[in-house]
């Protein structure tokens, strides 16, 4: 991340996009600390996706 000299507005709505995606992962129950992806559940998220 970087912020420009009194570009503090950027810096707001940055956070506000970070806040928006933190909830969309907790609303299904995902933890926003975890540093990668279950390899298993990714496969099945492809497997759907080609179905619909």
């Amino acid at each position: 991340m970087h912020q420009l000299d009194a570009n503090s507005s950027a810096l707001s709505r940055m956070q506000a996009e970070i806040d928006q995606h933190l909830a969309a992962m907790q609303a299904p129950g995902l933890d926003s600390e975890q540093y990668q992806l279950n390899q298993a559940w990714l496969a099945a998220v492809k497997k759907a996706n080609t179905a619909q």
